[in-house]
């Protein structure tokens, strides 16, 4: 028998530098940085871990919805790719991560949806609060988004927006709804091994909170056993409190 195959490899899908930095950085202590998805579909069992990054919203016909008036501004065919990944991952046991879209990607791949589009997030800088036991407080980060994750019911919420910031929520048909929930800014899905934030590390500063608390999030993910992280992470039933009407 041969050796053992070790996955060391990390993919980034996608690495257009979304809002001009690289994702690389972020994860180069954890492994060997490819783009090469071919090298992936082909010897899934080489990775560690799928990071899917920034960019158009997800198509909501991945989602059950529909955006009549062409509020969701979509990638069909960079869906397509994405979603070849995911079910690649999703059989084959690798975990995967996502950082603003490709937060919103993982969400709704695992089951949840997306509200179309929020206010006041894309652009002004703001506090997050996180489950995490062992955080300090509320931290600040960036905002590039205009839509937001709805999780589904095995998801759990990792972080959210300090105060409710949006004043107005549009959702499936591109109508306004109600929502009384959390503006979700962090979600983990266990059953589909999948970690995401909503705001963008790799153009925060080396050091900033919002920055090292992704990469914390992701070192953990990927060593930590599912005990160890869901205590750490406080992941309990209390953070999928969210009413949607």
């Amino acid at each position: 028998m041969g050796a053992p195959i070790v996955a060391t490899r990390i993919l980034i899908v996608n690495d257009h530098a979304d809002v001009g930095f690289n994702y690389g950085p972020l994860l180069r202590s954890f492994g060997e940085i490819t783009h090469d998805i071919a090298a992936f579909l082909l010897n899934p069992y080489h990775f560690k871990l799928i990071q899917f990054t920034g960019g158009a919203d997800v198509s909501p016909c991945l989602y059950g919805d529909t955006s009549p008036e062409g509020v969701c501004m979509v990638d069909a065919e960079r869906d397509e790719i994405e979603k070849k990944i995911f079910l690649k991952a999703q059989r084959t046991g690798i975990k995967m991560a996502g950082i603003c879209r490709g937060m919103q990607f993982l969400n709704v791949m695992s089951g949840g949806k997306m509200m179309h589009h929020i206010t006041n997030h894309a652009g002004p800088k703001h506090l997050v609060c996180t489950s995490h036991k062992d955080s300090a407080g509320p931290f600040e980060v960036n905002s590039y988004h205009h839509q937001m994750c709805i999780p589904a019911s095995d998801a759990f919420i990792l972080a959210w927006s300090h105060e409710k910031r949006s004043d107005i929520y549009i959702g499936d048909r591109d109508e306004e709804m109600k929502w009384y929930g959390p503006e979700v800014e962090a979600i983990y899905v266990p059953g589909d091994r999948l970690v995401g934030v909503q705001w963008h590390p790799e153009a925060m500063p080396v050091g900033a909170k919002g920055r090292s608390f992704y990469i914390s999030l992701v070192g953990d993910y990927l060593e930590m056993t599912a005990l160890q992280f869901r205590n750490k992470y406080g992941v309990t039933a209390d953070v999928l409190r969210y009413q949607q009407v």
